[in-house]
């Protein structure tokens, strides 16, 4: 199947689907701003870090 051949993302998923064994990824934006918060502020920030 060609790239050509696929009419629309329906199409694309579905080959996928059959294809591979799909994993739902559902995001935690919170933890994961929460994380990069912590690991700033345990970096103390020099003059050559900011410069």
């Amino acid at each position: 199947m060609t790239l050509d051949e696929l009419n629309n993302v329906d199409d694309f998923r579905q080959v996928v689907s059959t294809t591979a064994n799909l994993t739902t990824f559902t995001p935690n934006p919170d933890s994961e701003i929460a994380h990069y918060v912590a690991q700033i502020h345990s970096t103390r920030q020099t003059k050559e870090l900011c410069a």
